[in-house]
């Protein structure tokens, strides 16, 4: 029997353009923004204004670099020893993931599975 846990809603955020997070260990700490998932750093309207470029589609928000997204979860005693599968959407070349540890990546332009 597959079970869902669905994570949609507001997660806690900070673009990290300079990189900074895992050196200064953001992963530890709370986040002060927030941005609604799934949804893109454009949707939200964070990042600098696009370049502009006649007849061609272009993001109306740039956010360049490294973005960090938290959640908080509760597991139940029901799924102690059972495996879980993390699903990524729309994430772009790295994806780390793990409670606190910064255990597990992903290098792709779309990553759908841990690996």
């Amino acid at each position: 029997m597959q079970r869902l846990l669905p994570l949609a809603g507001e997660w806690r955020f900070a673009a990290d353009p300079q990189n900074a997070g895992v050196a200064e260990n953001w992963a530890a700490r709370g986040l002060s923004g927030t941005i609604r998932l799934p949804g893109t750093t454009d949707e939200a309207g964070i990042g600098g204004p696009g370049p502009e470029r006649n007849g061609v589609l272009t993001r109306r928000h740039e956010c360049i670099g490294a973005a960090w997204c938290q959640c908080e979860i509760v597991i139940t005693e029901a799924w102690r020893k059972q495996e879980a599968e993390l699903l990524l959407e729309r994430v772009i070349w790295q994806s780390r993931y793990s409670p606190g540890t910064g255990s597990g990546a992903s290098r792709s332009c779309s990553s759908d599975s841990p690996g």
